[in-house]
């Protein structure tokens, strides 16, 4: 797959340092930015040529896919273009502002034959696999609640940034969360979420919610995106689920995600599961993207399956703003 990454960031340079090289499958042709400062900053005679703007350089070299890695507010135009272009679209989340968005661009993909992926990489650390093992076995029996606590400063941003819904904490943290419970429990079927009190902060960046599920669970979810009292919980949360049979909880104790710490109560018969094959993490997204592309079929982290984790944090936003619960499929 020949693909031109789109958007050289602070997050983007991880990709093009940390994920693409030696990716299988994958040939970086070309790196896009607008700022011709970064350009100039990574560009190397040795490397993929550079180029201010996605068109630009689709029209100089010969592509396959748009690897789209820039500011989240330009996600929609950015996939919008890949795809006139003819390029399949490999995504960060979050994928775009809302679910009516979403649904438009994936109806001009499947118009022109072409797939678009999300990059929901948490599904792809090692401790909520585990914990999907166990719960798809039937270890935790009946799961009745889950407790979700995220505490962790959001990084310093201008704040131009910040004006921008799709870079709040809600946008780019609770989409993981939300995915993650889908992803573990199942779809959400509505949300009741309220900010903290106080008005120190936004309200997208400190907020309670209930989201039910469609199986009938609760979830109870809190997200702070800044320091407290309490010490920070890992970039995932700290989960507790708790079913008929037992409960499983993680945390990441000082390491990284991929160490986060799994304890098991009252399941005396559950072994805990074997530690997941490679990839992990956003190794694991690209992978995923070249196998769908190569071979076709139904994928987890397509747009399309990503339609409930958009529209969960939607709901939030507009439970947030509207005080009322809403329902998910209305979006």
């Amino acid at each position: 797959m020949r693909l031109i990454q789109v958007g050289m960031g602070g997050w983007g340079d991880t990709w093009r340092r940390e994920v693409l090289p030696g990716a299988p499958g994958v040939e970086v042709v070309a790196y896009v930015d607008q700022n011709p400062a970064r350009l100039a900053e990574i560009a190397d005679p040795a490397g993929p040529p550079v180029y201010t703007s996605l068109a630009e350089a689709a029209g100089a070299v010969r592509a396959d896919a748009a690897l789209v890695t820039a500011d989240a507010s330009a996600h929609a135009a950015l996939v919008g273009t890949a795809l006139d272009l003819g390029l399949h679209v490999l995504v960060e989340k979050p994928f775009v502002e809302t679910a009516e968005t979403a649904r438009g661009l994936i109806g001009e993909a499947d118009r022109r034959n072409l797939t678009i992926v999300v990059s929901q990489n948490y599904r792809y650390w090692a401790v909520p696999q585990q914990v999907r093992a166990i719960i798809a076995a039937g270890g935790l029996g009946d799961v009745r609640l889950t407790r979700i606590a995220f505490r962790k400063p959001f990084p310093p941003r201008p704040p131009e940034y910040l004006a921008r819904l799709m870079n709040s904490p809600l946008y780019q943290l609770a989409i993981h969360h939300c995915d993650l419970v889908r992803y573990l429990l199942g779809d959400i079927a509505w949300v009741n979420a309220r900010p903290w009190p106080g008005g120190a902060y936004p309200p997208y960046f400190a907020y309670s919610a209930h989201l039910g599920l469609v199986s009938g669970g609760i979830v109870e979810y809190s997200l702070a995106a800044f320091t407290g009292a309490l010490p920070p919980t890992p970039w995932s949360g700290d989960w507790t689920i708790e079913g008929s049979a037992g409960a499983v909880s993680w945390a990441a104790s000082g390491g990284t995600e991929n160490e986060a710490r799994l304890e098991l109560r009252g399941l005396p018969d559950v072994p805990p599961p074997a530690h997941p094959p490679e990839p992990l993490d956003r190794a694991a997204t690209l992978a995923e993207f070249v196998r769908v592309v190569r071979d076709g079929g139904p994928s987890p982290i397509s747009a399309t399956a990503n339609l409930g984790s958009l529209a969960a944090v939607e709901a939030i936003r507009r439970s947030i703003d509207e005080d009322r619960r809403v329902d998910v499929g209305d979006l």
